[in-house]
């Protein structure tokens, strides 16, 4: 929203509503963080899941080899990891594999499968752990033969007794035992944790990327973080959340925060622990997890968000109140910050010398809708082409805003921008309707120019046929928005706006007649056409009007020039077509066309009429300042 109008401006105030006056500087962002995911389970090896025997198996592997699939060899080597809580104790395990396996326990090795027919024989290892949960991996690798499954099948089988009276303790195939990348973790760690790898504990170090948030409406965010072992997040730079341990709860903050684009700067360090069985990812895993919830409890962003985030313009640098001296050309026009800023709205916010913070009165981000890279002929209306990637923000050191209230928007015009045919009310470029307590100006650079298009030269008919009226020209700029204290045009030196200007109207036709003397005779009568009407000037400009007779067809407008009439057909015994009129240009209207002769011949038609420079819906009230070339209405109603 502007700024105050008087009383103390804090720079904080400054900065959210202009952004942080950093030099301008793109930076693209992708989160590369990973969730841990479960594991997916592990089938029975032997043949196809059944009870039969696969050959060259022994019993042991038969009933405990657990592998990815049963079906295809996959060859190479896989990982298995089984989570299993130990009463203190000391246990042994035993192992099994085809082609291949290596256990560890918590991430330390404990040993490998025999040499000689491993798929036959088995490997013993003993281990001591204290009362708490650990875990098995196992990989285990096949090797290519060549074969499908039938003959060259593959698992890993192993059990663990406990030492102190030989019974089975656990074995492979009751599953990996876990959902969850900690028990330790609360329901936000878990659901929404995410870290740098999934595999690694990445200790001590602290790792820092960067998301993006677009609320598309300002207001309070409720922001809610957790994490292993410390978190944090800083938006646009400033802290606003931070959690150190307990990662089986959260912490929850609410700021505001304005709609557009913002910068999520997050953190988290996972420390080594003294106390966990080991400092393997298995215990002693990290991750950060946050939401982002506008007021209707709704999430808007989280830490699962990850990937390509899209580009900001965060700057880097040094900061301050002069930083926002600013002096930006776009279509030839010089812009500073704000325009019409100050205690009375009439100032500019310092492009150079003193600048201080009652310079900021009333201030507005101001946007800047391209219309000066191409000539066009009816654009997109100002208020779609604002969400054209085109649209750009005066200083640079903020997002566009999706809303535009309390905002202030220029359309700039610095090429050739024509109409279309037909109604009057026709305009080239029209500003539509924008959010409330938007500030509106049409600025037309040094060389735009904005064109009402010609109308048509109309037809010249023949005999005691009237000619036909010249068609209207249509408009050029239509203020379809009053906004906040006037939509304002502004047109700089060289600037042209103009309406397209009428069709000339068509000759009338002509008629004579041979006065015979002998009263027995049929009199002769002579039918002549008349010329067609010149076609007005504008953009694109009117057609010749046409004539009965195909050669007397009017020429039509340019963009800066009327065309002219044609003369009208001579006859025998008096007949005299009338002359097209001459399309309308900057400097004579348009005409209309002439009689025929003689006093039962056709009359001419109208002129057309010239378009308006500028029209407005309704009772809009608007400010125009001139300093180039206007040429039509500037008070006309109605806008299409």
């Amino acid at each position: 929203m502007a700024l105050q109008a008087s009383g103390a401006i804090k720079y904080s105030e400054i900065e959210a509503e202009f952004g942080r006056s950093y030099a301008n500087q793109e930076e693209s962002y992708d989160v590369l963080w990973v969730k841990w995911n479960p594991q997916a389970a592990w089938v029975l090896s032997r043949l196809g899941g059944g009870n039969a025997s696969t050959p060259n198996w022994s019993q042991f592997l038969v009933d405990y080899g657990v592998y990815p699939t049963n079906t295809d060899p996959l060859v190479g080597t896989h990982t298995g990891v089984w989570r299993i809580f130990f009463p203190a104790g000391s246990y042994t395990i035993e192992v099994q594999a085809d082609n291949s396996a290596t256990l560890r326990l918590d991430g330390t090795t404990l040993g490998s499968t025999v040499v000689t027919d491993p798929q036959l024989n088995s490997a013993f290892y003993s281990f001591t752990v204290t009362e708490d949960q650990h875990y098995i991996e196992a990989d285990v690798t096949n090797v290519d033969n060549g074969q499908p499954w039938n003959n060259n099948p593959a698992g890993v089988a192993w059990v663990i007794t406990k030492n102190i009276d030989g019974s089975e303790f656990a074995n492979s195939t009751q599953g990996f035992n876990y959902s969850v990348a900690s028990t330790g973790w609360g329901s936000l760690l878990n659901t929404y944790g995410v870290y740098p790898s999934a595999t690694d504990p990445l200790l001590d170090t602290v790792h820092t990327t960067t998301y993006l948030l677009e609320p598309t409406s300002s207001g309070d965010l409720t922001f809610e973080i957790s994490a292993d072992h410390e978190g944090s997040i800083k938006l646009d730079g400033t802290p606003v959340i931070s959690q150190v341990g307990d990662s089986s709860g959260s912490t929850t903050t609410t700021t505001y925060v304005e709609e557009g684009r913002h910068t999520l700067e997050v953190s988290v360090e996972n420390t080594t622990s003294t106390t966990l069985p080991s400092n393997t990812w298995f215990h002693n895993p990290g991750a950060v997890a946050f939401t982002v919830k506008n007021t209707s409890g709704t999430i808007i962003k989280s830490s699962l968000d990850v990937g390509v985030q899209g580009s900001f313009t965060p700057g880097s640098g040094a900061y301050g109140l002069g930083k926002y001296r600013i002096n930006e050309t776009y279509g030839g026009i010089s812009f500073p910050l704000d325009t019409n800023a100050g205690s009375s709205s009439n100032t500019d916010i310092p492009q150079s010398g003193p600048i201080k913070f009652s310079d900021f009165y009333n201030g507005r981000l101001n946007m800047i809708v391209n219309y000066f890279n191409v000539d066009e002929n009816r654009p997109e209306k100002g208020s779609v082409r604002y969400s054209d990637p085109t649209t750009a923000v005066v200083g640079g050191f903020k997002e566009k805003p999706n809303s535009t209230t309390g905002k202030k928007v220029h359309m700039v015009v610095n090429k050739t921008i024509g109409s279309v045919t037909g109604n009057v009310t026709n305009c080239a470029l029209r500003t539509g309707s924008w959010d409330s307590d938007t500030k509106l100006t049409v600025n037309v650079g040094p060389s735009g120019k904005v064109f009402g298009a010609g109308g048509d030269g109309g037809l010249g008919k023949r005999g005691e046929d009237d000619g036909l009226p010249g068609k209207s020209g249509t408009s050029a700029i239509g203020i379809e928005y009053e906004g906040t204290g006037n939509t304002e045009v502004d047109i700089k030196s060289g600037g042209v706006v103009a309406g397209g200007f009428g069709g000339g109207g068509g000759g009338g036709g002509g008629r004579g007649t041979e006065d015979r003397m002998m009263p027995w005779m049929s009199d002769r009568v002579d039918k002549v056409s008349g010329g067609g009407g010149g076609g007005g000037q504008g953009v694109p400009a009117g057609l010749g009007g046409g004539s009965m007779d195909p050669t007397r067809a009017g020429d039509p407008g340019t963009a800066t020039s009327g065309g002219e009439g044609a003369a009208g057909q001579t006859g025998l015994y008096g007949a005299q077509g009338g002359a097209g009129g001459d399309g309308g240009e900057t400097t004579v209207a348009a005409q209309a066309g002439g009689n025929g002769a003689t006093s039962t011949a056709g009359t001419g038609g109208d002129a057309g009429a010239a378009g308006a420079a500028i029209r407005k819906s309704g009772g809009i009230t608007l400010t125009i300042t001139n300093n180039g070339a206007v040429y039509g209405s500037t008070s006309a109603s109605g806008v299409t």
